[in-house]
């Protein structure tokens, strides 16, 4: 963020394992792995963290992250809007 020096910050996360492709396509990610137990343990403490640095986040059900990046960068490149748009994984 230093580097970069956003005006604008926002996390996505995905609010979990069911959207709407799974319930279009039923092997849709189906060989990916579990997320981690540890990991998903420490989501609401990660939440809290980034709450109180400032900095928003935001889940939908039925999408992935991915979904809400992609929508939001999409609304980016309207005429009425003047944002430049960096997606970091």
């Amino acid at each position: 963020m230093e580097r970069i020096e956003p005006t604008h910050v926002l996390i996505a996360f995905d609010a979990g394992k069911t959207t709407f492709r799974t319930e279009m396509f039923a092997d849709y990610k189906g060989g990916r792995s579990k997320t981690p137990d540890e990991f998903r343990e420490q989501l609401p403490f990660i939440k809290e963290m980034i709450e109180k640095l400032g900095i928003r986040h935001y889940e939908l059900a039925n999408y992935e992250a991915d979904d809400i990046i992609g929508t939001l960068d999409k609304m980016a490149e309207a005429p009425n809007v003047n944002f430049d748009v960096t997606i970091v994984t």
